[in-house]
């Protein structure tokens, strides 16, 4: 019994991490563009052209809200990238609508 629960163990860590972090795609290094915040509170950020393929315009999506903390760390990251004119590269997740600014959830991204 003892060696099928280390076993369940260890398929479940060695599987765990790759789901919870998977990313349809991960974007071409790219400047904010634009930052728009709706009312409702979801962040819209507009990159560089063709920086997300696939996504609005090829260029921009929303922050995916998981929790407030993952919002604030994010467009963070963003803020820091357009005031000091560095690079950003992004990873996100295509959504289920065909068109329109719903296309792509960012998931998270790195500062140049």
């Amino acid at each position: 019994m003892k060696n099928y629960f280390v076993l369940v163990v260890l398929i479940v860590s060695l599987v765990l991490p790759k789901t919870v972090n998977a990313v349809d795609a991960t974007g071409e290094l790219a400047e904010v563009d634009f930052i728009y915040t709706t009312v409702g509170g979801s962040v819209f950020i507009s990159l560089s052209p063709n920086s997300m393929p696939g996504c609005y315009n090829n260029r921009a999506g929303y922050i995916e809200q998981t929790t407030p903390e993952n919002l604030k760390n994010v467009l963070s990251t963003f803020l820091a990238a357009q005031a000091g004119k560095r690079q950003v590269r992004v990873l996100y997740n295509y959504t289920t609508a065909t068109s329109g600014w719903n296309m792509c959830r960012i998931q998270s991204v790195y500062l140049y």
